[in-house]
């Protein structure tokens, strides 16, 4: 139990927390059960059908939603209750529609621009002092758990670290909740059907040319469950345009979309994110690493 300033804290995946008027009960009452009430006037000619001759000759048929709320319908959350139990499809189409209109707060909306400045320009400088090598590949693990939900929250969302698949025999080393409603990892999955709802991410806490092996390690990782949409992640690399081309490899024989980043971007992106707390550079980045490998 977390514990401060004598306060129990308890915390919960920043990625599941609204704003809780969209679940509210008025908007259940209003759009899903006077909607339901009024259809069901309509379609058995009930008490509440007003009926008006026009010029014409057509007649008017109309239900006015606030007579049910005062006569059969009132906003409560006894009557909620008990038509629910009976109409279970209508509050179904509600958490429907609610999971549909609900977002996630942003960063801005869970802290202040200040502390976001303070936190990209922190994980910026902890980046560039991280020694490279095997000595600190778990520094550097640890280290772009926190850079990456950063910068891609909340379209990459509830990171799991060291994943184990396979019966454990082989393990990812970060995987993200695929999260986008908008934005490059919503195209790649919606529009582009590269299988996405997971995204892997491989971290290589080295500054040398990344090779076939270890490229292959990723697309090792994917499957049609897990998604075929992963990050390779390295501190610097020589030759970028013969990375590119294995990535190129890849996606020309299996449709496996691999992106390989490296330090100079997170630290180009944490810069920008520090000086505009909504900046979304990283969408472009990524949309244009993935054209270079996709057409080519």
């Amino acid at each position: 139990m977390l514990v401060v300033d004598d306060k129990v804290i308890l915390l919960v995946p920043k990625a599941i927390v609204s704003f809780a008027k969209i679940f509210a009960l008025g908007k259940y009452h209003q759009h899903f059960v006077l909607n339901f009430l009024k259809h069901e006037q309509l379609s058995t000619n009930g008490p509440f059908v007003r009926r008006r001759q026009l010029r014409n000759g057509a007649e008017k048929v109309w239900v006015v939603k606030k007579e049910l709320s005062e006569s059969i319908a009132p906003p409560t959350k006894d009557f909620a209750t008990s038509f629910t139990l009976q109409h279970g499809q209508v509050f179904a189409n509600f958490k429907a529609w609610a999971s549909q209109n609900a977002k996630p707060l942003g960063d801005g909306e869970l802290a202040p621009d200040e502390d976001i400045t303070v936190i990209a320009l922190y994980l910026a400088d902890r980046l560039t002092h991280t020694p490279v090598g095997n000595d600190s590949a778990s520094a550097y693990h640890r280290l772009m758990v926190g850079i990456l939900e950063l910068v891609f929250y909340p379209n990459l969302s509830c990171p799991q670290v060291e994943r184990e698949i396979h019966e454990g025999r082989k393990r990812i080393d970060i995987v993200f909740d695929n999260s986008a409603i908008t934005g490059f990892f919503w195209r790649v999955h919606q529009i582009q059907h590269i299988p996405a709802q997971y995204v892997m991410v491989e971290c290589k806490n080295y500054g040398r040319e990344i090779g076939n092996p270890e490229v292959d390690q990723i697309a090792g990782r994917f499957s049609a469950n897990r998604g075929r949409v992963g990050l390779l992640l390295c501190r610097s690399v020589d030759n970028f345009d013969r990375l590119l081309d294995r990535c190129r490899d890849v996606y020309r024989d299996n449709q496996e979309l691999i992106i390989p980043l490296v330090d100079a971007d997170f630290l180009q992106i944490l810069l920008a994110r520090s000086l505009d707390p909504t900046d979304r550079s990283e969408e472009q980045l990524l949309a244009g690493r993935a054209r270079d490998i996709i057409v080519a």
